[in-house]
């Protein structure tokens, strides 16, 4: 199990110019074309994150020659569909992934290389990327995947919506409570929630936040560690579960939040239809596409201080977010390495920042006027921050991660609390 890396986040927004990748692919001309397989639905969904890969990824192509790079996009069952391809010997040559107890799956069963053989004969490269960049990216003190952005996870609020009806900022409990009061009374959804269609890590999400607001980040370490009496019925996950089942039972989330998929509660808060939204910051994509009704209208805390909890407020929910492996098998290196650096370059990480409110994973210099403002007011929040946890289904890996996940589902759905968390402890000692 690898261990959790609490690191401080250096969170920096930019501005766009010219043409995404301004070079990068005259050096690798030569060879065959690579495959990468990438989750996402190349852009057609509107996603100013994914227009921004296909655009660039299209900019690399114009200059690389011959070969090219050719994206295989996968709109859902992302993991299932590439296991599958590997394990019927079709390891791509790049994929993405997350970081790691995601990423280190694939290092530990030979289908990812390090890169720091490339980042070292490149130093003007390798230091363009802050110091931690790849603390959850690397196996053996050797980095597997290049980061593109990061994301954090705060709870976004609607502003219209907390104006109409005279609510604060949820940045206390007392004012999350009177805001999740006043909305249902108003037939509005408080929070924005979708734990079906193959969305439990959703509801994951929202009680990992709660976890660490309840007990800090110690018992989750202790089990990615296996080191002491780790458990998940550690006292903090117990009342975590329970409170978790004490939101449903104030109707704090939309009446068909088990049945409803991560997309419709997005369109939810898009459409104001939720008052509230626990997730994380790449989502600040989709509150700035054309259909949205809260684009310049979304509000920003960091999660509020639970009753009981003993949590540290300044450490966040985050993980480097999408990230690129390279196959030990990979057709043409050079080319792979040659778009790696393109696809990071400083004007693609800028466009990042500036049309899709993201957190580019390099040192990049901030234009704040061409900066969505609620990226600006996250960046204001995480100054403070002192440290960072990952998502658990990407700490714990795939198998544990997603059978916290279903649990996590099931305790929403009124399972016995200590119980579910019982057997959640018995498989992971199994394994």
């Amino acid at each position: 199990m690898k261990r959790l890396m609490c690191v401080a986040l250096a969170l920096a927004f930019v501005a766009n110019a010219g043409l995404l990748f301004a070079s990068g692919g005259k050096e690798a001309a030569g060879g065959a074309s690579v495959d990468l397989y990438a989750w996402g639905a190349a852009g057609a969904a509107g996603d100013p994150v994914e227009k921004i890969f296909v655009q660039a990824t299209n900019d690399f192509n114009e200059k690389s020659g011959s070969a090219k790079v050719n994206i295989n996009w996968v709109a859902n069952q992302y993991y299932e569909k590439l296991n599958t391809m590997i394990a019927a010997g079709n390891v791509p040559d790049m994929y993405t992934v997350h970081a790691a107890g995601k990423l280190a799956d694939y290092v530990n069963s030979g289908k990812a290389v390090a890169l720091d053989q490339y980042l070292n004969a490149d130093t003007a490269w390798k230091n363009r990327f802050p110091d931690g960049a790849f603390a959850l990216l690397s196996t053996g003190g050797k980095p597997y995947a290049i980061p593109w952005y990061s994301a954090a996870v705060p709870l976004y609020y609607s502003t219209d919506l907390f104006a109409q009806y005279k609510l604060d900022p949820p940045a206390t409990w007392d004012a999350f409570v009177k805001a999740i009061k006043t909305l249902n009374a108003n037939k509005i959804a408080p929070i924005a929630m979708g734990a079906g269609q193959n969305s439990a890590w959703v509801p994951a999400l929202f009680m990992e936040v709660v976890a660490q607001r309840m007990g800090g980040v110690g018992p989750y370490q202790q089990i990615l560690d296996r080191k002491g009496n780790w458990s998940f019925v550690d006292p903090s996950f117990v009342k975590a579960g329970q409170l978790m089942q004490q939101l449903v039972s104030m109707n704090a989330f939309n009446s068909d939040f088990l049945s409803v998929g991560a997309d419709a509660a997005a369109s939810m808060f898009k459409t104001k239809m939720a008052g509230m939204y626990l997730m994380g910051s790449w989502a600040v994509s989709q509150f700035e596409s054309p259909d949205s009704l809260v684009k310049d209208k979304v509000g920003v805390v960091n999660f509020p201080a639970v009753p009981e909890g003993t949590g540290d407020l300044n450490v966040w929910l985050g993980q480097p977010s999408l990230n690129i492996a390279m196959s030990p098998k990979n057709k043409n290196p050079a080319l792979s390495v040659a778009y790696l650096k393109a696809w990071t370059s400083e004007p693609v990480e800028k466009a990042l920042a500036e049309t899709a409110g993201q957190i580019p994973s390099t040192k990049v210099t901030l234009d704040q006027s061409k900066v969505p403002a609620v990226s600006l007011a996250t960046n204001e929040l995480t100054k403070k921050m002192t440290g960072m946890f990952i998502f658990y289904d990407v700490g714990l890996g795939t198998d544990i991660g997603n059978e916290f996940n279903n649990a996590v589902v099931a305790i929403l759905s009124g399972k016995d609390v200590t119980q579910t968390l019982q057997a959640l402890q018995a498989y992971a000692k199994s394994k």
